[in-house]
């Protein structure tokens, strides 16, 4: 995996603006799982493949979200591969290799087997952290 930015935990440290953002969009149980979405994409190692997805309407803060979660990780670090993409195409699945996060905003609105894509990234041994 690429290297993340070299940052120091501050365990004081405030984001006034990162909550009030968060407070606006998402109601105060789904801050923390949020919080705990970017961790997983933090991590520097492979215990947990996890898949994680927004749904809503539009402006709603989804975009926005994932911009953040973009900031945090890094643009080195990002693939955007859509789901469907993933499912038409198995070499696809290269460009998700050593990413740390594959973002995908806006998918369209058709059925897909998901669970086969799901399970091939997995057979694949290739983190999917997360999926919108």
């Amino acid at each position: 995996m690429k290297t993340l930015h070299n940052v120091q935990l501050d365990e004081d440290a405030t984001y006034p603006k990162i909550n009030a953002f968060l407070k606006s969009v998402v109601a105060e149980q789904d801050i923390i799982l949020l919080h705990e979405i970017a961790s997983h994409c933090l991590a520097t190692y492979c215990s947990f493949q996890k898949a994680f997805m927004l749904q809503g309407s539009g402006s709603n803060g989804k975009s926005v979200s994932l911009a953040l979660l973009g900031s945090l990780v890094g643009r080195e670090n990002i693939s955007s591969e859509s789901l469907h993409k993933l499912e038409k195409d198995n070499y696809r699945t290269t460009k998700l290799y050593r990413q740390r996060v594959d973002i995908c905003c806006d998918i369209p609105d058709y059925k897909i087997a998901l669970k086969y894509t799901i399970e091939n990234l997995d057979k694949l041994n290739w983190l999917v952290d997360l999926y919108f």
